[in-house]
């Protein structure tokens, strides 16, 4: 709860919406960002949180993928996500077909500025996302083609799977 008195101030944020084939009636809209950000108030956050969608894809099921860049202290992921916890890079979430729930929401990236600018869903409903980081801590797997940091703005490429 936001205390008495307490500036409350917006940012930007990140949202999925649906329309009908004629485009004639909405079908879900929803928001997905931290926050709460108060101004003077010792128990809220020290930064506007502030999300921003990059990328879209839809399976054979429905559910939407989103895919974008997240700058926030209390971002939502959901229990079992790939990275929780601060974000100054990216992040994934995946709605169900009626918009009414979250099937996974995770973070992608590390302490330096990470961009997904892209992603793909494969036949198994694998996320696959690109797009550039500023991080030398992004996370990277063994056998990767490269393995090392290549500079201000490397190219990365990520793979999640069906199931966080």
């Amino acid at each position: 709860m936001i205390p008495a008195g307490v500036l409350v101030v917006p940012a930007s944020l990140s949202f999925v919406s649906k329309l009908n084939a004629s485009g004639d009636k909405l079908m879900y809209s929803s928001y997905l960002n931290g926050g709460p950000y108060c101004s003077g108030s010792s128990g809220c956050l020290s930064k506007p949180p502030a999300a921003s969608g990059r990328a879209i894809r839809v399976d054979s099921a429905g559910n939407a993928y989103v895919a974008g860049n997240a700058n926030s202290e209390n971002f939502p992921t959901t229990e079992g996500a790939y990275q929780r916890g601060t974000s100054l890079g990216s992040f994934i979430f995946k709605v169900n077909s009626s918009g009414s729930g979250i099937l996974y929401s995770t973070l992608l990236g590390g302490p330096a500025t990470d961009q997904i600018t892209a992603m793909a869903i494969d036949a198994g409903g694998n996320a696959y996302a690109t797009g550039s980081t500023r991080n030398s801590q992004f996370p990277i797997t063994p056998g990767a083609l490269q393995v090392t940091h290549g500079g201000p703005n490397t190219g990365l490429a990520h793979r999640l799977p069906t199931c966080l």
